[in-house]
């Protein structure tokens, strides 16, 4: 594997959220990634359903401490009783983040992604005061997963 990369996104997604995060996770997957999300429902039950499609590892950084709370595509649990808090851990543990849809929560990853210096793509229409990149594009995702080939 080379590494982590998470997807954040809402956890009440519009139909385009739900298969811009399932095409998200399969492609992570793909390029030899782990999926990291943020464990539960939503956009993250629908990236770590692609990366399980595609053969690929799922973990599940919850908010709370309950392994049962975990969607059903999710092969390493961790429940950290952090709350919200769980954000900054899920965007610390991964090499790059990719922004599939933005609700409040996203917005912390997001933000947190950009004040470290952690790469973030927006796979998503752009979003109003965010310096980084945007498209829907699959390739324009697959070329910033390049970018990750080596595993350093």
């Amino acid at each position: 594997m080379k590494g982590i990369i998470a997807v954040v996104g809402p956890s009440k997604p519009d139909e385009k959220t739900k298969k811009r995060a399932y095409i998200a996770g399969h492609a992570i997957a793909e390029a030899g990634f782990i999926l990291a999300t943020g464990g539960l429902g939503g956009a993250m039950a629908h990236a770590s359903r692609g990366a399980k499609k595609a053969g690929g590892t799922v973990i599940g950084v919850l908010p709370g401490r309950d392994p049962k709370k975990a969607n059903r595509f999710v092969d390493i649990v961790l429940g950290t009783g952090l709350g919200g808090m769980r954000n900054f851990l899920l965007v610390n543990i991964s090499r790059a983040v990719v922004a599939v849809g933005m609700s409040t929560g996203t917005l912390t990853e997001v933000s947190w992604a950009l004040r470290e210096g952690i790469p973030i793509f927006g796979f998503m229409p752009p979003y109003p005061g965010l310096e980084m990149p945007f498209s829907e594009d699959e390739e324009d995702l697959r070329g910033f997963l390049r970018k990750f080939s080596d595993p350093t």
